[in-house]
């Protein structure tokens, strides 16, 4: 009994379309995946000193931990009612919530401003208001 040649054929075309298929799956799949990105979160911090020149916060967490900050020219420096300020008018002992670049210790955003008590226990304490 021979064997049917357009059935062969088309079993090729088959196997071929369903190799090509599950080939690039896993790319199709990375391409049409739409990624968002995380929300940026910041931290509070107490100003220990500022360095215009240097272009360098130091900073204290409640915590006591301390770190330094880098800014560049696209930090935005906000005050409390939300109006642009300057690395200038940052000073020791001033209480800021940073939000830092993912992954560096660049500022991207600088808010002046108190942290409440309520804000303190929630990060830090642990305990409720």
């Amino acid at each position: 009994m021979r064997a049917d040649p357009h059935y062969s054929a088309a079993s090729r075309v088959i196997a071929l379309g369903a190799a090509l298929l599950v080939s690039t799956a896993p790319a199709w799949a990375q391409t049409t995946v739409s990624r968002t990105p995380a929300p940026l979160s910041g931290e509070f911090f107490i100003i220990s000193s500022v360095n215009p020149a240097k272009q360098q916060i130091l900073v204290k967490q409640p915590t006591e931990v301390t770190q330094m900050i880098r800014v560049d020219a696209r930090t935005r420096y906000v005050d409390k009612s939300d109006k642009a300020i300057a690395l200038s008018d940052l000073r020791a002992g001033d209480t800021v919530y940073i939000i830092l670049q993912p992954g560096s210790d660049l500022a991207l955003e600088i808010h002046k401003g108190l942290m409440t008590v309520a804000e303190l226990q929630r990060r830090y304490l642990h305990s409720k208001p």
